[in-house]
């Protein structure tokens, strides 16, 4: 007895899409977004999957952001690129990181690992600087929980924020 509701930018949200063209964005990233307006207008939202997005929320208008390789596409590209290097499945280490750097498998696990939180965090400050007012850091996506306790302590992960976008979006365009 529910409606069905294609989201795409010819939608409602909770916030205005200042990008150049909405219809190229992800709707997963605006969810997300959506997800979070009722508890900010100010944030940089990190959602870690097969690819990562940082996106800013400014002043209650969605702003865009950054997309990057996630650590699993990361390892996948050197193993398919570099000739000499193992392919590497990252769901099959994921959370368990070696210590080691002395053999190449170790360190492309590390490499991925690190590269990503790296990029991550000078993505999140670059965002970051975009906006008059310290913006809430909100981590979320199937990616993230192999990531946690590499962020600052003020970042918050919300693994259900896309989910409730997705709710607060279908809510907003019901007939």
């Amino acid at each position: 007895g529910v409606g069905v509701l294609t989201i795409n930018s010819g939608c409602r949200f909770p916030f205005r899409i200042n990008v150049i063209d909405a219809a190229k964005v992800g709707v997963d990233r605006l969810a997300a977004a959506a997800g979070l307006h009722r508890r900010t207008t100010n944030a940089v939202i990190v959602d870690v999957g097969s690819a990562i997005t940082v996106d800013l929320l400014r002043e209650g208008a969605f702003g865009g952001g950054l997309i990057m390789p996630g650590p699993a596409l990361g390892l996948k590209a050197l193993g398919s690129y570099a000739r000499k290097l193992p392919q590497i499945d990252y769901a099959s280490i994921s959370g368990r990181f070696p210590t080691r750097f002395d053999d190449t498998r170790p360190s492309m696990i590390l490499g991925a690992h690190i590269g990503t939180v790296g990029a991550v965090k000078e993505a999140v400050r670059f965002l970051s600087r975009k906006t008059a007012r310290r913006p809430a850091i909100v981590v979320t996506g199937g990616g993230a929980a192999a990531l946690a306790g590499n962020w600052p302590s003020a970042w918050r992960q919300d693994p259900d924020l896309v989910l409730r976008g997705i709710r607060r979006i279908w809510t907003l365009n019901r007939a």
